[in-house]
């Protein structure tokens, strides 16, 4: 998980030890993609393709990094595949291949984007998605790697669609700014959220905290997230995007029986947000490792009722992986409340984040 500020940017490596396999999900910000595509240019150029790329959607914090990585990217960046729900699989088109079809929104980054490069071609050009009573898609790839496409549901596009120019622009203009055009802080905004420490004397005050926000209230654009169970040998591994935990767990519940037992790991929806982490979530994904991807920065996150939900419901003693320390969550790391509530943290430090192995 390498720091992505707000957002995720996922490196995964499978396969070979000495030629892996790799993907990405997401680049986060602008400036993260800008530090990926730095990182990149320094490989070999031999280690600079990509099996697949997957844009979750379009919030600026996913899909901006994107953008400002593909702008005259390094030689040989090659990726076999880039799935993207883009304008026509928003409209429910039947394909996605002929960019004329984005209209005013799309913008000379969107076509440097996907021009000349495979666009959902696991798919047929069709969007990733999981239609409801149906089984969710299933996509080999190279080395081993499995995966399957729990959300977002043809339904969840087609909710976005009145939101979509919007937010394709602001994730554009965004995409073209330099670094520190936003100030320190990369939101232009002074980050807000809870930066002190919850009072936990006991667990009837962790419960108080799991209560204290209701969830209401969702992004159209974060329903519209790609939700993915990753499996490699004998490890499952689930990246949830934004979407909405109810999603979530639909789309967990629509594998066959067990099949979501013993996930390796988690990647936690939204960052973390009270909004997207329910109690049910939680309770209902069989995993110990919690991946939390942000540094608090513009939102605040991760909320501390969705960490107190993770203490409180996950199947076993969690371990709450952070891709950075932040002022909102170093808090976490207190000794005191992990030996009361029998939990763990893990921080991961610049440049690459945090770096979780499965062997």
């Amino acid at each position: 998980m390498w720091p992505a500020r707000e957002g995720d940017a996922l490196w995964l490596r499978w396969g070979d030890a000495a030629a892996p396999q790799q993907a990405l999900i997401d680049m986060g910000v602008a400036a993260t993609g800008r530090a990926l595509k730095a990182h990149i240019a320094q490989l070999p150029e031999a280690q600079r393709r990509f099996a697949l790329l997957v844009i979750t959607h379009v919030d600026r914090d996913h899909i901006a990094g994107v953008l400002s990585a593909l702008d005259a990217p390094p030689d040989g960046l090659r990726f076999d595949d880039i799935w993207f729900n883009g304008w026509p699989h928003i409209q429910g088109a039947a394909r996605a291949n002929r960019l004329e079809d984005y209209g005013p929104v799309q913008g000379h980054e969107l076509q440097a984007l996907l021009q000349g490069r495979p666009w959902n071609a696991a798919f047929d050009g069709g969007a990733v998605a999981r239609a409801p009573g149906q089984p969710p898609p299933r996509v080999q790839l190279p080395g081993g790697l499995e995966i399957c496409v729990l959300g977002p549901t043809p339904q969840r596009l087609r909710d976005f669609e009145p939101h979509w120019r919007e937010a394709v622009e602001e994730a554009i203009a965004a995409a073209r700014l330099p670094d520190d055009a936003l100030g320190a802080d990369g939101g232009g905004l002074e980050s807000y959220g809870a930066v002190a420490p919850p009072v936990l004397r006991d667990r009837a005050d962790l419960e108080r905290l799991a209560d204290s926000d209701d969830g209401s209230g969702h992004s159209e654009a974060n329903g519209s997230s790609i939700c993915l169970l990753l499996r490699y040998q004998q490890h499952a591994l689930l990246l949830c995007g934004d979407a909405f935990a109810a999603d979530v767990l639909d789309g967990v519940a629509a594998l066959p029986a067990g099949e979501a037992a013993g996930l390796a790991a988690v990647k936690l929806p939204h960052h973390g947000s009270a909004k997207n982490v329910s109690r049910e979530l939680i309770a209902g994904l069989d995993t110990r490792r919690w991946l939390i991807s942000t540094d608090g920065n513009r939102f605040g996150h991760p909320d501390d009722a969705a960490i107190a939900r993770i203490l409180l419901h996950s199947p076993g003693p969690p371990e709450l992986l952070f891709n950075m320390q932040s002022r909102h969550n170093q808090y976490w790391q207190d000794g005191g409340w992990q030996a009361r509530f029998g939990y763990s943290t893990h921080y991961g430090q610049a440049p690459q984040g945090y770096t979780l192995m499965l062997d």
